[in-house]
C-alpha cells in the first residue's frame, strides 16, 4: 500500500475518532439549586427509591412525602407548595398518632385527586392508603389484607383508580416477617379493593416494586427478585386486564437490587437499578423501545446506590443516585452526560414533567432535612464545534488523499 493511501486512511481514522467525541461530548449537564422543604426529618425520610415522593395536581400544586418524627415517633407526612416549589407548608400527617409509619408514596389523578399510601406499623407493618378529593382527606384504611408483613407500596391512578402494588407474603398463605415475598396488585374497585394479584412469578424473594404508566394507560411495574440464586431486576405490564410475565432485565450472572422505573411520552419504558459487578454496587441503565431492550449502561463505577429515572418534556433521561453521600446525576440526550454532582445528601426521588422535579434528603448541624430542586440542562460541551469542525476537516482531506493514492497506482 502506498503511502498516500496509508495516510488518507490515517486521516479517516482520526475525522471517524474526532466525530465520535464530539457526539458523546454534546449532551447537556445537568445543575440543581436546592431549596429547603422541611426541616427536622428522619434521615431516611425520602427512602425507597421504588416510590416516588412528588405529585403533581391538575391545578399546578405540588405534593411532597416523608418520614420524620412526631412527639418521638416516626410518621408518615405530606407538605405542598402553591408557588411551584419555592416554598412548602404542612398538608397532613398520613400516619396514626403514636403508630410507627414510613414509607410514604403518592400519585394524582383527574380533578385534583391526590392519593397517599404508606406502611403503618401498628403490628409487623401493614399498607394504608387515603386520597384527598374535592379538598377532603378520606379516612385512612388498611389495603393489605390479612396480618402477614407488607410493605414498600408503590402507587399510580389509572382511570381514576388507585392501583396499588407492595411485597407481602401471598394472601392465602401465612409467612413470618423475613420470609420469602411476592410482588402484589390490587385496584379500588368502587368504595372497595379487588382481591390482591400476584406479579411475581415464583416463591423466591420479590422485593420494592416500582411502578409508572403509559401514554396508553399500561402499567409499567419493576422490581427485583432471587433469580438462579442472586436477585435480579424484573419486569411485567399490565394491560388493564392481566399482568404479563415477567421478564429478567438485568445480567444473570450479577446481582440487581434498587429498581427505579419511568415511560416518556413516547411510551419508551426506562429503568434503572443498583448491579454488583464483584465488589462494587455501581447504577445500571436500559430501555425498552419497539420490544426490545437496549444494551446495558453503566452509569457509575463506584459504590452507588438509590437510583431514581425521570423525563421531562423534551424527552431527556435524568438518572440520579446516592454515591459518597452525595446526590449525583447523568442526562441522555444524544448522549450520557458526565456525572455531575447535585449536592449532598441520599435516597433522591424524582417528578418527570415539563422540568423534572427532584428531592433527597441531608445532613446538617441542625439535623436531616428535605429539599427539591429542578433540574437543569446547562448545554452540551465547548469542545463540540471543535471536534466536528476537526471531524469535518479530516474526513475531507481523508478522502482526497486516498483518492489520489488510489489514482497513483
Amino acid at each position: 500500500m502506498n503511502t498516500l493511501k496509508l495516510l488518507g486512511l490515517g486521516l479517516l481514522t482520526v475525522g471517524a475518532i474526532l466525530g465520535v467525541l464530539a457526539l458523546t461530548g454534546s449532551s447537556d449537564s445537568v445543575s440543581a439549586s436546592p431549596i429547603v422543604a422541611v426541616r427536622g426529618v428522619s434521615p431516611d425520610a425520602t427512602s425507597d427509591n421504588g416510590q416516588r415522593k412528588l405529585a403533581r395536581a391538575d391545578d399546578g400544586t405540588l405534593y411532597l412525602a416523608y418520614s420524620g418524627p412526631i412527639e418521638g415517633v416516626e410518621q408518615a407526612q405530606v407538605s405542598f407548595s402553591l408557588d411551584n416549589g419555592q416554598s412548602w407548608k404542612p398538608e397532613t400527617v398520613l400516619g396514626q398518632p403514636g403508630i410507627w409509619s414510613d414509607l410514604p408514596t403518592l400519585a394524582t389523578g383527574p380533578g385534583g385527586r391526590l392519593d397517599a399510601s404508606w406502611v403503618d406499623y401498628i403490628s409487623v407493618g401493614h399498607v394504608w392508603h387515603s386520597s384527598k378529593q374535592a379538598g377532603e382527606w378520606s379516612t385512612p384504611e388498611k389495603v393489605s389484607p390479612g396480618e402477614h408483613y407488607a410493605g414498600f407500596p408503590a402507587m399510580v391512578v389509572a382511570d381514576d383508580r388507585a392501583n396499588l402494588l407492595w411485597y407481602a407474603s401471598p394472601p392465602d398463605e401465612r409467612r413470618e416477617h423475613g420470609s420469602a415475598y411476592e410482588i402484589l396488585h390490587t385496584v379500588e374497585v368502587g368504595e372497595a379493593w379487588s382481591v390482591p394479584e400476584l406479579l411475581s412469578s415464583s416463591s423466591e424473594d420479590a422485593l420494592n416494586p416500582s411502578l409508572a404508566m403509559s401514554p396508553d394507560g399500561a402499567l409499567e411495574a419493576a422490581w427485583f427478585q432471587v433469580f438462579q440464586g442472586s436477585y435480579g431486576a424484573q419486569h411485567a405490564e399490565y394491560d388493564g386486564t392481566s399482568w404479563a410475565f415477567p421478564s429478567l432485565i438485568s445480567t444473570r450472572d450479577q446481582t440487581a437490587t434498587g429498581v427505579s422505573i419511568d415511560v416518556d411520552g413516547e411510551g419508551t419504558i426506562h429503568m434503572v437499578w443498583e448491579q454488583t459487578n464483584e465488589d462494587t454496587i455501581g447504577i445500571t441503565y436500559s430501555l425498552l423501545r419497539d420490544g426490545e431492550w437496549s444494551e446495558q449502561v453503566q452509569l457509575s463505577e463506584s459504590f452507588s446506590q438509590d437510583p431514581v429515572v425521570a423525563i421531562d418534556a423534551d424527552d431527556r433521561v435524568y438518572v440520579l443516585w446516592t454515591e459518597d453521600e452525595e446526590i449525583r446525576a447523568r442526562i441522555w440526550d444524544e448522549g450520557w452526560s458526565p456525572t455531575t454532582i447535585l449536592g449532598p445528601g441520599t435516597n433522591p426521588s424524582s417528578l418527570s414533567g415539563d422540568e423534572v422535579l427532584t428531592a433527597w434528603t441531608r445532613e446538617t448541624d441542625a439535623g436531616p432535612e428535605v429539599v427539591t430542586s429542578y433540574l437543569e440542562p446547562t448545554g452540551g460541551s465547548d469542545s463540540t464545534p471543535f471536534y466536528l469542525l476537526g471531524a469535518l476537516v479530516a474526513l475531507i482531506a481523508g478522502t482526497v488523499v486516498l483518492t489520489a493514492g488510489n489514482r497513483r497506482d
